[in-house]
């Protein structure tokens, strides 16, 4: 009015887009052994109001002491979300025990992680193994092959000695 003036004071808070991630990692199998293919369904969403972004994806074989195995990176875009498969290969001479498949996704200084574990067993069937069972094998069959001519002879023998008498 012009005879009377009132004042507010007003704060504006204006933040940043920025992106919000949500990641899930599913293994496809949770008993591995030595040399397989590790394979994961890697599940991201953007949950923040900034779309459209490059993101990174890591993804990396783990045991408890955060030694890695395997490892893997790739960039995409995302808006809302993304589903990958990845793969990653378990080394030949890799310990039997419990392991995981991590997966990261990174925009700039935001990131979120998953995983999901597994266990290595012990490939039973190796070069050892199956030389031992082939030896096995020859072995018995030179036995057995011994006992028929051994039993043939003695057979023979017995036929002489009836038809000599």
């Amino acid at each position: 009015s012009p005879t009377e003036s009132k004042t507010t004071d007003v704060v504006l808070d204006l933040q940043e887009k920025a992106p919000m991630f949500d990641i899930k990692t599913t293994l496809l199998k949770k008993i591995l052994f030595p040399g397989d293919k590790a394979t994961a369904n890697v599940r991201v969403l953007n949950l923040g109001d900034l779309k459209n972004i490059d993101v990174e994806l890591e993804s990396m074989i783990l045991d408890s002491k955060n030694n890695i195995y395997d490892s893997k990176k790739e960039t995409f875009a995302i808006d809302n979300s993304v589903d990958k498969q990845v793969f990653l290969r378990l080394p030949d001479k890799l310990p039997i025990g419990d392991y995981f498949f991590s997966s990261k996704v990174s925009y700039r200084n935001i990131s979120a992680k998953s995983y999901d574990s597994f266990k290595i067993l012990e490939n039973v069937i190796n070069f050892g193994v199956l030389t031992f069972y082939l030896i096995t094998a020859i072995i018995i069959t030179l036995i057995a092959l011994t006992s028929a001519v051994l039993a043939r002879k003695i057979k023979n023998k017995n036929e002489e000695e009836e038809i000599s008498e």
